[in-house]
C-alpha cells in the first residue's frame, strides 16, 4: 500500500507544476500592455456562469451514471445522491492521473458497494467511456472542418499528430470493449496466463483456483451488465444516456466561450466548441498527469489562431482553472472530508 500512496503524492505536485509552468510560458510569450488592461477588467458575472456550467456538468454526469447503473442492474439500490458522491469523489484522482484514468477505479468501487458488484460496476464505467468515444468520434469531422477552414492549425504537425493518436486510442478502446463482449473466454484466458506468470514470480503465493473463479465471476457479470446496457430492449435508456453525454460535454465546451466573454472578447461559439472537440481527443493521450501541460500547450496552439494574442495567456489560465484546478480543489476537499468521517474522534 505504501508504494501506490507515494506515487499518488508525486502525481499532484507534478500535474500542478506542469500546468502552472506551461500557463506561465504562454503568458510570458503573449503578455503586453493590453494584457494588463484586460486582466483588471475581467467580468466576474461571466466567470460565475462558467463555474455554474462546469458544476452543472457534474450533476448531468451523475444522472448518466444512475441511468447506466439501473440499465446494468435494475434492482441495484443506487440513488442520485450516490451518483453525485461517485462523481465528486473521482474528480481528484481523475485530475492527477494520465487520461483521467484514476477516476475509474474510484467510481467502480463506489458503484460496486451499491449492489452492482465489481463486474457490472466496471461495465457501467467502461460504458461511460464508450458513449463518450462514440460522441467524440461523431463530432470530430465537424471539429476538424471548422478549425481547418477558419484557422491555420492544419499546418501544426503536433496538433494533427495528437489528433491521430487520440483518435486511435478512442477506436482501440471501443474495439477492446466489443472484443471483450464477443470473446469473453479469450479475455479470461489472457488474464489467467498473466496470473500464471505472476504466480511464478511470486512463487505460488496466489491461489490460482480462487483467482480463476473470481475472474470468471467478474467476466460473467461484466458481460451481463454490458449486454443489459446496450440491449435493444433498453433503447430508450441508451438514447437518454447518449443525450446526457451530449449535454455533459456541451456544458463543458461552453466554459471556454464564457471565459472569453469575461475578457470582453467574441465568444466564437462554434469555433470554440470545435476547438474543444479537438482538445478532448488530444488530452486523452496518456502523457502527463491530468493532461497537464498538454491541454495548455495544444489549447494555446488552437486558440492562438482564433483570439487576441494579448489575452491568450489569461484565457488559458482561467479556462484551465475552471475546468481542471477546480476539480483538484473540490475533489481533494471532498476526499479529505470523506476520509476524516471514518477516523475515530479523540
Amino acid at each position: 500500500m505504501s508504494k501506490p500512496l507515494s506515487i499518488n503524492k508525486w502525481w499532484l505536485p507534478i500535474s500542478i507544476l506542469i500546468s502552472i509552468v506551461m500557463i506561465a510560458l504562454v503568458i510570458y510569450m503573449t503578455v503586453d500592455r493590453e494584457t494588463i488592461h484586460y486582466l483588471f477588467k475581467i467580468d466576474p458575472f461571466f466567470i460565475l456562469i462558467a463555474i455554474s456550467l462546469h458544476i452543472a456538468s457534474w450533476f448531468v454526469w451523475a444522472l448518466r451514471i444512475l441511468i447506466l447503473s439501473k440499465l446494468a442492474k435494475p434492482d441495484c439500490n443506487m440513488k442520485f445522491i450516490d451518483s453525485i458522491n461517485a462523481v465528486i469523489t473521482n474528480l481528484f484522482l481523475a485530475a492527477v492521473t494520465p487520461s483521467m484514468a484514476g477516476g475509474e477505479p474510484v467510481r467502480i468501487q463506489m458503484l460496486s458497494k451499491k449492489g452492482l458488484g465489481v463486474g457490472r460496476a466496471t461495465a457501467v464505467v467502461i460504458g461511460e467511456r464508450i458513449f463518450d468515444a462514440i460522441l467524440v468520434i461523431s463530432l470530430l469531422p465537424f471539429g476538424i472542418a471548422v478549425i481547418i477552414s477558419q484557422t491555420g492549425i492544419a499546418s501544426s504537425r503536433a496538433v494533427m499528430l495528437g489528433l491521430a493518436i487520440g483518435l486511435a486510442l478512442f477506436c482501440l478502446g471501443i474495439a477492446i470493449f466489443m472484443y471483450s463482449l464477443l470473446k469473453p473466454e479469450k479475455i479470461k484466458n489472457i488474464i489467467i496466463r498473466l496470473n500464471e506468470r505472476f504466480s511464478s514470480i511470486l512463487k505460488g503465493r496466489i491461489d490460482t483456483e480462487k483467482f480463476i473463479r473470481t475472474i470468471e465471476g467478474f467476466i460473467r457479470e461484466f458481460q451481463i451488465g454490458s449486454k443489459f446496457i446496450f440491449s435493444m430492449k433498453n433503447s430508450r435508456g441508451v438514447i437518454a444516456v447518449f443525450a446526457l453525454t451530449a449535454v455533459y460535454w456541451f456544458l463543458e465546451f461552453l466554459v471556454a466561450s464564457f471565459v472569453l466573454l469575461s475578457l470582453h472578447q467574441d465568444p466564437i461559439w462554434i469555433k470554440s466548441v470545435a476547438a474543444q472537440i479537438l482538445l478532448l481527443v488530444v488530452i486523452m493521450i496518456p502523457l502527463t498527469p491530468g493532461s497537464s501541460g498538454l491541454a495548455e500547450g495544444v489549447g494555446s496552439l488552437i486558440y492562438g489562431n482564433m483570439v487576441n494574442l494579448s489575452i491568450l495567456g489569461i484565457f488559458i489560465a482561467l479556462w484551465r482553472f475552471l475546468t481542471y484546478h477546480i476539480n483538484i480543489i473540490v475533489g481533494g476537499l471532498y476526499q479529505y472530508k470523506l476520509v476524516k468521517s471514518f477516523l475515530p474522534e479523540y
